[in-house]
């Protein structure tokens, strides 16, 4: 009896994983942005002209070709992931053999067959970086073979431009590494020919996707977004690589931010409220370091003898991966670099020399060893998957199951059902942030060219949007407002002060402690800003009220606290008798002050605060050495309350054209710890016509 192929035989398994997986977890944002996009290709608009980005074009137009085809549901998107894992597992088990791994091969294929679950969910979410990771497996098997056929080599420049076609900047380092590998490692008398056939189909594919562009009148929009629109966005995507000395211990700045450094799957198993053990970021931090080991071990096994040309071949897919890592080297893009580090690593220490080099049966003992420990890791991380999911929530074209605590949350399926109910098919909305999946999920349009919030392009952004919103009646907020997400009042300033001005949270939406993502419905006009308090903080004199009322300035800075129910804060610290802040004003004709207060805990970048409980909110005048009260507000301390902004409305008409002192503050009805944290919510001054 014929043997099955082993090659398909590894390429069904790594199918059979990402499949195993793939109706797990959505994926707000970077599988949003795909999936949204090609939906709206698919019905007519096109690319760079009417959504703007700053990827290649392939993922979004090949994604429109199949929604055409097959429909619009994310199990298309998702079944693509499922073939290209098959096809980088099959894939990298020829590459092995093709190395002289022997055995190791089979070890080398199920670390690309585990990716899917044990990189969770990086590998089986419809996004370019994976895309590409599994386009780059192809074209150093296309190499490889590229140095005895010119059809090959053709096939690996067509493969190079098309992982260009995805991400830029991979696709950069790929053609770099991949040209310079396989031209040295071929014999001298084919290289001349192997370059030749590599440029043509790099060059062949390039032309045709200027010609596919050029026909459709947007070649121009297509330049600009891919190899100038990149160019203006700076430093705006940077995450620092990590520090990885001292072992166990994360600087400052990136324990912060741990969770976009540490392994996923690790906070998924844990929550993300708990310590962070030293022992996790030591395994976190060899896990950065793993790529670049692999490389210095690359050298160093050279000085040993001649290494077989797969090993360099496919050390250029590990550089184009590193590469990756910069400038942002979150989680999200370290998670490619370990599966390519850990198969170069097999490649460099499997193949012999001679026949007689090793122990025999070591290669078999070892290999099956890998193979059976990777695939008993992968059933226990995968049954945990599944049995910590919860039943889809984002409607019947998302049915996918969430496993992250962020999205098993009640949030977003409430926004969800309160779209679909409220609108019809098509209706224009607009998600502010980052969550285009909404679109996808709720059959929405989308009145802008953005799919989210572009770092870099806020003005453009801001003018463009706000010719936007006059039409649509509902927008979607996530109230995640950190330094990590960025703060949405700092990116579009001019489009959160129309949203606070024009928008409202509906009636009938539920607000609790699980309210991190909003509908805003639009409407009464609240009145044209024309002082803002919280932008303006900088011109206040805080001050604190000591144990005998006196009035000092506060020992500490207040923090920065996160945006709450379309609510900007403005902290202050309080003394034992409290404190607040003044504003020197003048204030204009048919000027009303407004504020929100109320909301009882606060999240800062690395602390929640609570209101101090018997602690009424407090606004005065003062004007002449005299203090005239405007409100005195009480703060309910009930355990249902504190939950939503209670809006302070105050007429100042009387003091119109004075010069005059506003006071913000909090008066404890007993003495409080010192330091304590309160806010009021996007205080101002409006003018109300």
């Amino acid at each position: 009896m014929k043997m099955p192929n082993p090659g398909i035989l590894w390429a069904t398994t790594g199918g059979a994983t990402a499949a195993a997986v793939i109706r797990l977890e959505p994926v707000l944002l970077e599988e949003g942005f795909l999936v949204h996009v090609a939906q709206r290709l698919a019905n007519g608009e096109q690319l760079y002209r009417d959504v703007l980005f700053f990827t290649g074009p392939l993922p979004f137009e090949f994604l429109a070709l199949l929604f055409r085809i097959l429909g619009e549901h994310l199990f298309v998107a998702r079944g693509v992931m499922v073939a290209l894992a098959a096809l980088g597992t099959g894939t990298t088990f020829a590459i092995a053999r093709r190395a002289g791994s022997g055995p190791i091969a089979h070890a080398a294929a199920a670390l690309v067959a585990s990716a899917p679950i044990l990189g969770f969910p990086f590998y089986t979410f419809y996004f370019y970086t994976p895309i590409t990771y599994h386009l780059a497996i192809l074209a150093v098997y296309a190499a490889l073979r590229g140095q005895t056929s010119g059809r090959w080599a053709f096939g690996c420049g067509v493969l190079i431009a098309a992982s260009a076609l995805c991400k830029q900047n991979l696709g950069v380092f790929l053609a770099l590494g991949l040209f310079a590998t396989t031209l040295l490692t071929a014999p001298r008398e084919q290289r001349k020919a192997i370059a030749r056939a590599i440029a043509a189909g790099g060059a062949a594919t390039a032309l045709a996707t200027l010609a596919l562009f050029a026909l459709r009148g947007t070649l121009g929009d297509f330049v600009n977004a891919v190899a100038v629109l990149p160019f203006a966005l700076g430093e705006s995507f940077r995450a620092p690589f990590p520090n990885l000395w001292p072992p166990g211990v994360l600087d400052k700045a990136f324990n912060d931010n741990a969770a976009v450094y540490l392994p996923n799957l690790y906070f998924l198993r844990v929550g993300f409220w708990v310590g962070i053990s030293s022992a996790m970021i030591a395994v976190t931090q060899f896990l950065y370091g793993l790529p670049f080991l692999v490389v210095g071990l690359t050298f160093l096994r050279r000085l040993g003898g001649k290494l077989p040309p797969a090993v360099w071949i496919h050390g250029a897919l590990l550089a184009a991966m590193i590469g990756n890592l910069f400038p942002r080297s979150d989680w999200g893009h370290a998670v490619y670099a370990i599966p390519a580090a850990g198969v170069q690593l097999l490649l460099i220490s499997s193949f012999r020399r001679t026949p007689r080099e090793g122990l025999p049966g070591a290669p078999h003992a070892i290999a099956g060893f890998l193979v059976v420990g990777l695939a008993a890791l992968c059933a226990d991380v995968g049954t945990f998957l599944h049995r910590s999911s919860i039943p889809p929530i984002l409607g019947p074209k998302v049915p996918l199951w969430a496993v992250s605590p962020t999205y098993q949350t009640p949030a977003v399926q409430r926004v969800i059902r309160f779209i679909r109910n409220n609108t019809e098919p098509g209706d224009p909305i607009f998600v502010a942030r980052q969550e285009p999946l909404i679109y996808f999920a709720t059959e929405t349009s989308n009145p802008t060219p953005f799919e989210g919030v572009i770092a870099g392009l806020h003005e453009m952004q801001e003018r463009i949007i706000l010719e936007a919103l006059p039409r649509v009646k509902y927008v979607v907020l996530s109230d995640i407002d950190q330094p990590q997400y960025h703060y949405y009042g700092d990116e579009l300033p001019g489009v959160l002060d129309h949203l606070e001005r024009y928008f409202r949270i509906p009636i009938g939406f539920q607000i609790d402690q699980f309210a991190w993502m909003l509908v805003l419905e639009h409407g009464k006009d609240r009145g044209a800003t024309h002082l803002d308090f919280v932008r303006e903080q900088q011109r206040g004199e805080r001050f604190i009220r000591g144990r005998n009322a006196t009035v000092q300035p506060p020992r500490m800075p207040a923090p920065r606290l996160q945006a709450r129910l379309l609510g900007r804060p403005l902290s202050v610290r309080l003394g034992p008798r409290g404190g607040g802040i003044d504003f020197q004003i003048e204030v204009p004709d048919n000027a009303e002050f407004q504020a929100g207060v109320g909301i009882r805990t606060m999240g800062s970048v690395d602390d929640f605060h609570e209101h101090p409980p018997e602690t009424p909110a407090v606004f005065s005048i003062l004007q002449d050495g005299e203090t005239r009260l405007l409100r005195r507000v009480p703060i309910s301390d009930a355990p249902n309350q504190g939950g939503r902004w209670r809006r302070v409305r105050i007429d100042l008409a009387e003091f119109a054209g004075e010069a005059v002192t506003l006071r913000m503050e909090f008066d404890p009805a007993k003495p409080i710890q010192a330091g304590t944290l309160a806010w009021f919510g996007s205080p101002r001054i409006a003018i109300i016509e």
